[in-house]
């Protein structure tokens, strides 16, 4: 979903909460280093700023919120080989 401060790459509703993903991917080689290098900071302080601008969007802005990581291991090929979902607990 793209906003005005930037995409998010998943968003979900559960149980009355929303849930953003951002999503890291990386080929085994490592020559890039690894998809949970990728998520730093600064780019799930950005997913926050999206997300709030998708809460308000669909008039949930007093709704909970819950941010995670996908980091993906991608075959030297590009094929997705392991999906790591990693609770993110400080998005400020």
């Amino acid at each position: 979903m793209v906003t005005p401060h930037g995409e998010i790459d998943i968003v979900a509703e559960r149980k009355g909460a929303l849930v953003f993903v951002e999503v890291k991917a990386r080929r085994a080689d490592g020559i890039a280093g690894t998809p949970e290098d990728a998520l730093t900071r600064a780019k799930i302080r950005r997913v926050a700023r999206a997300a709030a601008h998708v809460a308000a969007q669909k008039g949930m802005s007093d709704s909970p919120r819950e941010f995670l990581g996908a980091a993906v291991d991608l075959s030297p090929e590009g094929a997705p080989r392991e999906v790591r979902l990693l609770p993110v607990e400080d998005v400020a």
